[in-house]
């Protein structure tokens, strides 16, 4: 029953974002491709305003997006709770602050987003990021996908070591990207967000034994929002 009722819930968010996805392809048409950096944010909301903020946001993303590149946007499902996560891709540290001074005058955000969005937030944390891979910007929107499932973890490797790829491969994993932390309290990490097809194939890959060097991750399992570019 439980997967049933997923299933029905995430073709729900389907129809809910078509007219959205629309929007950001066709921002992504002439900027959405690999950036020299990203942000990794994460919020804490207040458990009585969690729907209320995912609404808001919903309904005013468009606006910030008209700025910058949104990678995806996530809830966490586990490592987390009330707690959102989102990427955003910049070209250098120059511009990610023009583009903040820039919102930080953008009337319609300021009154419309960011006023009714800050009494809903517990917590707020960031960190900046090198692409240490090729970064995944889409996958093909299909019926054919059960709900989808993703995985973001930070793991203590070298930069050369895998994070068990082909391990995530058997269970059907696509990696879309992998970083390295280098400001925030993820600096010298390995940051990995890998996809998967259904949350089943998540749930047998989380319970395969780990490695030494794994089992010292954290990491949040994360369903997309109606809203997410990445879905």
């Amino acid at each position: 029953f439980f997967r049933f009722f997923l299933h029905i819930m995430f073709r729900s968010l389907v129809n809910q974002r078509s007219s959205f996805v629309s929007v950001c392809k066709r921002f992504a048409s002439t900027e959405q491709r690999q950036y020299p950096l990203y942000e990794l944010r994460w919020y804490t909301i207040a458990p009585e305003h969690y729907p209320s903020f995912l609404k808001l946001t919903e309904e005013k993303i468009h606006l910030r997006t008209e700025h910058s590149p949104l990678l995806g946007y996530w809830t966490t499902e586990l490592g987390g709770l009330n707690e959102v996560v989102h990427i955003w891709g910049y070209e250098s540290l120059v511009q990610r602050q023009r583009i903040r001074n820039t919102l930080g005058k953008a009337e319609e955000w300021n009154k419309e987003y960011m006023s009714k969005m800050r009494p809903m937030i517990q917590a707020q944390e960031n960190a900046l990021m090198i692409p240490m891979s090729d970064v995944t910007n889409e996958f093909p929107l299909t019926d054919e996908v059960d709900l989808p499932g993703y995985e973001l973890e930070v793991l203590a490797i070298a930069d050369d070591e895998t994070g068990s790829p082909v391990q995530r491969n058997e269970h059907g994993a696509n990696l879309v990207g992998r970083w390295k932390g280098i400001v925030g309290g993820y600096n010298g990490s390995v940051i990995q967000l890998w996809r998967y097809p259904s949350l089943e194939q998540l749930d047998s890959a989380i319970r395969e034994p780990k490695g030494m060097l794994e089992e010292q991750q954290f990491n949040k399992v994360l369903s997309p929002t109606a809203f997410s570019p990445l879905y």
